[in-house]
């Protein structure tokens, strides 16, 4: 995979004269590299696992956050 330099330039300006200020796309570059890291460790995390405890984890980890957020109310 390659960057091709010449398209992010052009979609960067042609953001700007969308109404996008060049502090929403660094904002958004940076957002997207921190998840891009994120994702990278949760996969590397899941792919080593097996399925039926993957399974079990990700059910564990929505329950925890849906118990965690219906307990905020």
């Amino acid at each position: 995979m390659s960057i091709n330099f010449a398209d992010i330039l052009s979609q960067i300006l042609l953001s700007t004269a969308h109404g996008l200020s060049l502090e929403h796309i660094e904002n958004m570059i940076v957002s997207s590299l921190i998840h891009g890291l994120v994702y990278g460790v949760i996969f590397k995390l899941f792919h080593a696992l097996p399925l039926p405890l993957t399974i079990l984890v990700a059910i564990l980890g929505v329950g925890g956050i849906w118990y965690y957020f219906k307990s905020r109310r």
